[in-house]
């Protein structure tokens, strides 16, 4: 599953059925059409992006066309899941999920109620998870 917030900010959810290469990688931002969107709501350039060190995420290739709509959040560390907003959220999603009395049956009805839970997310949550970032890095900061 993939999928990116922001401020004000939540893009569809991708259901991944493949391996992730560069160049799926490379189709995925394209399909979600998440920076052509945020450099539409946002002044162009305006915005950092950030992405996980995964090897696909920082290719020549995918990193030319981010480079074409993006700056972007270079040097993240590794195994910090915990200061990810996006990480955050699926955290969230994953406990609003164990909550359901319905129980999917199968792959595709697994899918849609990820996909009704995610909807259910409202931007405010999303905001809190951006607006707390800035202290859980400081936090990682001043704990080593």
């Amino acid at each position: 599953i993939w999928a990116a917030i922001g401020r004000n900010y939540k893009s569809k959810l991708i259901f991944v059925d493949k391996s992730v290469n560069e160049q799926r990688y490379k189709r995925l931002l394209i399909d979600s059409k998440i920076l052509s969107e945020l450099n539409k709501k946002e002044k162009r350039f305006s915005f950092l992006f950030q992405q996980d060190g995964a090897t696909c995420h920082w290719t020549s290739l995918v990193m030319k066309y981010i480079y074409r709509y993006a700056r972007v959040l270079n040097g993240w560390p590794p195994n910090s899941p915990d200061i990810l907003p996006i990480e955050n959220l699926w955290a969230i999603m994953k406990e609003r999920l164990n909550r359901l009395t319905t129980k999917p049956k199968s792959k595709s009805e697994l899918k849609q109620l990820i996909q009704q839970v995610y909807d259910g997310i409202d931007l405010e949550t999303i905001n809190n998870l951006i607006n707390t970032f800035e202290y859980r890095i400081q936090m990682v900061k001043d704990f080593g």
